[in-house]
């Protein structure tokens, strides 16, 4: 008969909740700490868009797909790294910042205040613009806005 070992787990129920929690800061920094080295002639920017808003004002989107798009940014270059991270700020995402609540209903589900009858004739749906970054004619374009990442 075989043993099976069990080994602790490598993260908490707490760190992973924290993955489904609107990150309320936008960052510019250089990194530091690198292990390793960048290697000589890196240059470039590396893009990764996803939903970096999960709730307006303590309202909770529906689905975490609903979430507002930010975009982060790793360049190389000179042998550094630096990172910036900026919301994707379309019209929805400006409306609802300034009216501090939930405006639009989401793609996969999140509706907004006033149940059913609020939501059942209202096709217009908020572009989350979360999902994927091009980088065409020197500007980077999610769902053809123009973002600021890499000036």
């Amino acid at each position: 008969m075989t043993s099976i070992q069990i080994r602790p787990s490598s993260y908490t129920v707490a760190d992973w909740k924290r993955g489904y929690e609107s990150l309320t800061t936008e960052y510019d920094y250089r990194i530091e700490s690198i292990e390793g080295e960048i290697p000589v002639g890196l240059e470039g920017t590396l893009f990764r868009n996803g939903p970096g808003r999960l709730d307006v004002n303590g309202d909770r989107f529906h689905h975490p797909f609903d979430g507002d798009g930010m975009v982060c940014a790793v360049t190389f270059k000179d042998g550094q790294a630096f990172f910036r991270n900026r919301y994707v700020r379309t019209e929805g995402f400006l409306a609802e910042s300034v009216a501090g609540k939930i405006l639009y209903r989401g793609v996969f589900g999140t509706q907004k205040p006033g149940g059913w009858l609020a939501n059942i004739f209202d096709l217009k749906m908020k572009n989350i613009a979360n999902t994927n970054v091009i980088y065409w004619g020197d500007r980077c374009l999610r769902f053809g806005k123009q973002d600021s990442l890499t000036n």
